[in-house]
């Protein structure tokens, strides 16, 4: 009995000895957890900032190739607007020579535009560049008028509808400009030619259906021009000059 007693105490002392390993076994495991856990997450935070840098790095080189786009864009519509001034005002002298000249170095500048929006079709709704092309229609309109007494077409000079709309109603402007200056130079079939020419205008720009705006305020401003060279033949007829 006495020997079974001592038995049954060794093997409690036993028992008593292993639990605190075993506590301890047990509390490494969830230390080394943790720490797995807080590796990773360490880890994930540092590739996460690595990533954000990358893209601010992308973002950085984009934004200055963009605004290095848009520089060269406003550079290049500049040109193109000088020389629609230049070839305008050659055509209203009557410097044929001199618009024949401008009318190359004008293609040439808006092919360079094109180039510099091509890849960047947000470019194409820069003020800078719709005026742009406004004025190179406007400019070669009236080159094509004095040239070969005819109407250029959007396709011809390679623009788009709006742009194009656009610069015919500005080019009635300058048709009024150039018939005033016939009449001066009693070149007055040139003048009621220009007034038949804007009529026709008119008529073709009253099929569409304009709503308000900036392409409305300058298809109205077409009807004041054709009453300008109505008033204009009229006052020719009247004198008998014609």
């Amino acid at each position: 009995m006495e020997k079974k007693s001592e038995k049954l105490r060794l093997l409690l002392e036993e028992v008593d000895e292993n639990k605190p390993v075993e506590q301890s076994l047990e509390e490494e495991t969830v230390f080394e957890k943790h720490k797995r856990k807080r590796s990773v997450i360490v880890m994930f935070l540092a590739v996460s900032m690595f990533l954000l840098v990358l893209t601010g790095l992308a973002l950085s080189a984009f934004s200055e190739l963009f605004d290095e786009k848009r520089e060269d864009l406003i550079r290049g519509s500049r040109n193109v607007v000088k020389t629609s001034k230049l070839l305008i005002y050659a055509i209203q002298r009557q410097d044929l020579i001199e618009a024949e000249k401008l009318v190359e170095q004008i293609r040439q500048e808006i092919s360079a535009l094109e180039k510099h929006v091509s890849g960047h079709s947000e470019l194409r709704f820069s003020p800078a560049y719709k005026i742009a092309v406004q004025e190179f229609v406007e400019a070669m309109a009236l080159y094509y008028f004095i040239k070969e007494k005819k109407l250029v077409t959007s396709s011809e000079l390679n623009v788009d509808a709006e742009s194009y709309l656009l610069g015919i109603c500005d080019l009635t402007g300058e048709l009024v400009r150039k018939a005033v200056n016939s009449a001066i130079s009693r070149s007055f079939a040139l003048a009621v030619e220009i007034k038949d020419f804007v009529s026709e205008i008119y008529g073709e720009m009253l099929k569409f259906n304009f709503r308000n705006g900036n392409l409305r305020k300058r298809f109205d401003s077409i009807k004041y021009n054709l009453k300008k060279l109505e008033d204009l033949v009229y006052d020719i007829k009247t004198k008998g000059l014609i």
